[in-house]
């Protein structure tokens, strides 16, 4: 996550090993009069998210679970900062900015609020501020775990945009699991609040559509309508991949030099597309598509296999024209 931090006015603190930071974190939150251990979503929570306000009541449902009655902290959303959330220590009311593509969708928005909040209870309330960003942002995303706030940031993990400080996805799942066991916190519990996309990629089986929460089973039909979506738009191109074919099968049998070089062309450029297609599917089913940057190498490559489909088309309509 790209995370800026400012203005915090703390001297840097030394948490060397994890057991350090897990212990110190105990000690931070066992002060805190939580509702449970574990912070489980309002069917209310996630909503569209129309501006600030809606940051608002998605941090009031946080802070009301964590008994924090002032938390003299504001919320914004920057729609020119590609950054996803920033801290701003202020001595009046901090600010917690989430970045334009929080507007997007509100599974994102929520871990970005619980990660801005995580800060501010380090950084303004427990007056914790470790030397060095990365060393910052590991620690605020342990904090989000043993705050109880996991179930928000692991639901942010289905999004295209990166929602974690500095720890891998997988290991923050990891350590999220971990915080439930060792706590009891079953899974019957939590995991109908959770994404299913979360659970297998772990190899982990997903529970049954029904026994997930309003939002979860709408994030399951989008997906599903997306992939439908695909396989329609697939056999579409395919179709019309065949008959273009066949119409340059079904030509003259001898071909001027000229005429079989743009064929060749035509030929060539079929097997880059078709080389092209078969290379995203292979990343997106083998790659860690939660990392921005695989997520960006995908995205090229479908641009590219994109211009390849355009100028084969281009390239066979020129051909047909010259039979």
């Amino acid at each position: 996550m790209n995370c800026v931090i400012t203005n915090t006015k703390n001297p840097p603190a030394e948490l060397l090993t994890h057991s350090d930071k897990t212990e110190r974190l105990e000690e931070i939150f066992a002060e805190y009069h939580r509702k449970a251990v574990v912070f489980l979503p309002s069917d209310t929570f996630y909503t569209d998210i129309t501006g600030p306000e809606s940051l608002e009541a998605m941090a009031s449902e946080i802070f009301s679970y964590l008994g924090v009655k002032h938390h003299s902290v504001e919320f914004h959303i920057d729609i020119d900062s590609s950054e996803s959330v920033a801290y701003q220590r202020h001595s009046g009311a901090s600010r917690i900015a989430l970045g334009w593509y929080a507007i997007e969708d509100p599974l994102l928005a929520g871990s970005l609020v619980a990660h801005g909040i995580a800060h501010h209870l380090l950084i303004s309330r427990a007056k914790i501020n470790l030397d060095g960003s990365e060393e910052n942002e590991s620690f605020t995303d342990l904090a989000t775990i043993h705050a109880g706030l996991g179930i928000l940031v692991m639901n942010g993990l289905t999004s295209k945009h990166v929602c974690l400080g500095a720890l891998a996805p997988q290991n923050y799942v990891a350590e999220c699991i971990d915080y439930f066991h060792e706590r009891r916190v079953v899974p019957s519990v939590w995991q109908p609040y959770v994404s299913p996309e979360v659970i297998t990629q772990r190899g982990d089986k997903p529970l049954a559509k029904q026994r997930y929460r309003t939002i979860i089973r709408k994030r399951i039909e989008q997906h599903a309508k997306h992939r439908k979506n695909i396989v329609a738009g697939g056999m579409v191109t395919a179709l019309f991949l065949g008959f273009i074919g066949f119409n340059i099968l079904s030509g003259p049998q001898y071909l001027s030099a000229e005429m079989q070089a743009q064929k060749d062309t035509v030929d060539l450029l079929k097997l880059q597309h078709r080389e092209c297609e078969e290379t995203v599917q292979r990343k997106e089913k083998t790659w860690d598509t939660l990392d921005i940057f695989i997520q960006r190498q995908i995205d090229a490559d479908k641009t590219r296999c994109a211009s390849l489909r355009n100028r084969y088309n281009y390239e066979v309509s020129q051909y047909n024209e010259r039979l």
